[in-house]
């Protein structure tokens, strides 16, 4: 495994952004080429391994109403359509560390 250094607050967000963006549109793409292969329901482990994610965040997008979920008994499933409905309403095109909007100067 490679060792990345990250020298300030800007390269971690751009690491961090870039990795995300390459991550989400793996999944992205993954998904819609595969629809038929694909499980129309998803437990709550499939999705944390999915997306890479832990437990609390999932807990805090399905208790926000962020993520649509179905409860059977003691188990919660994720719909297939609604997560890829919630990656894609919270795709962001990344921001450079050193633009004017990101720095507060002049647009």
């Amino acid at each position: 495994m490679d060792t990345i250094i990250i020298s300030d607050r800007a390269h971690v967000e751009q690491f961090f952004t870039k990795e995300l963006r390459r991550v989400f549109s793996q999944l992205i793409s993954e998904l819609d080429e595969n629809p038929r292969e694909a499980k129309d329901w998803l437990s709550g482990p499939e999705v944390l391994h999915l997306l890479g994610i832990s437990r609390p965040t999932l807990a805090r997008w399905r208790d926000s109403g962020q993520l649509e979920f179905c409860k059977v008994g003691q188990k919660i499933l994720y719909e297939r359509s609604a997560l890829n409905s919630f990656l894609r309403s919270n795709s962001r095109v990344g921001v450079e560390a050193n633009s004017p909007s990101r720095t507060g100067g002049a647009k």
